[in-house]
């Protein structure tokens, strides 16, 4: 599939977004002068347009200018992800749900109108699962790709109504590896509220919590679990045989690590260069 191309490329994709350390990301990427797919959520932009609308404009609009602003769904299952691909999300107490599909194209809607009247603004037709790794990461580059050449999950269906209406499903297959205990102790809460009948399906704060309001007790938390040169060496070994999707998280970025984290990412990326990468976004078909 790639016997014509032998030059090494790589994709920076960063999920969850806009989210607190998307503006350090995008710093970043701006010194090292690289291109990346950010794929976005309504639920966490709108978090973030709410504690400061001037500087969220401004991290969506230089996305929208220097990068890709692709899907990654409104309410990114709210953390329920088997019940999502299999019912849906739920949007009220009497159990009404919305459909994935709908979701996703409530999100497209809701970054329509959250820069109305900007024509620059607005999510390619480039979409990533919430939760799922449910698609190889290549099948745009293949003409002759079909539901057989991708991955068989609880997400199938979903997939299949995504790419119906023109979506195009990106997976990875590199992951710089971070910890999830504040997204683990949101959901052990969550159930514990749900088993005691006190859950509002109608409120997003109970349902998908704005992670910056775990504040700075938690700040080691939710961060990389490797250095740089720990992934790096697993990218050299890929890209010998293959491009890389490379999937990351805005908030392992995010200030209160001494810019550690940070830093990596940059180093990183002048290694990849050192050693002859290419930094591309997907092709938008």
């Amino acid at each position: 599939m790639f016997s014509k191309e032998r030059s090494k490329i790589i994709y920076l994709t960063f999920d969850d977004g806009v989210e607190a350390g998307t503006e350090e990301v995008l710093k970043v990427l701006r010194r090292q002068q690289v291109n990346a797919t950010f794929f976005l959520t309504g639920v966490n932009t709108l978090y973030s347009i709410k504690r400061n609308k001037k500087k969220a404009f401004a991290v969506l609009k230089e996305i929208t200018e220097q990068h890709t602003a692709a899907n990654h769904s409104f309410s990114h299952a709210n953390g329920f992800y088997s019940s999502y691909y299999s019912k849906g999300v739920l949007i009220n107490n009497e159990g009404g749900r919305m459909t994935v599909l709908e979701d996703f194209l409530k999100n497209a809607q809701f970054f329509k109108n959250t820069l109305a009247g900007d024509p620059l603004f607005y999510l390619d037709h480039l979409a990533r699962l919430p939760g799922r790794n449910s698609a190889l990461p290549f099948t745009w580059l293949d003409t002759e790709a079909d539901e057989t050449t991708l991955v068989e999950d609880d997400a199938t269906d979903t997939r299949t109504a995504l790419r119906a209406n023109g979506y195009i499903l990106l997976g990875w297959n590199e992951e710089w590896k971070m910890d999830y205990n504040i997204t683990n102790r949101i959901m052990k809460e969550k159930q514990l509220i749900i088993e005691k009948g006190g859950m509002d399906y109608t409120d997003s704060k109970l349902l998908y919590p704005d992670f910056t309001s775990y504040g700075l007790k938690y700040s080691g938390e939710e961060r990389l679990t490797e250095r740089w040169f720990v992934l790096a060496n697993r990218i050299m070994a890929k890209a010998a045989t293959n491009h890389v999707v490379l999937l990351m998280h805005d908030r392992a970025f995010r200030p209160g690590d001494g810019k550690k984290a940070q830093a990596d990412l940059e180093l990183l990326i002048m290694y990849l260069k050192k050693n002859g990468f290419t930094f591309k976004t997907p092709p938008i078909v």
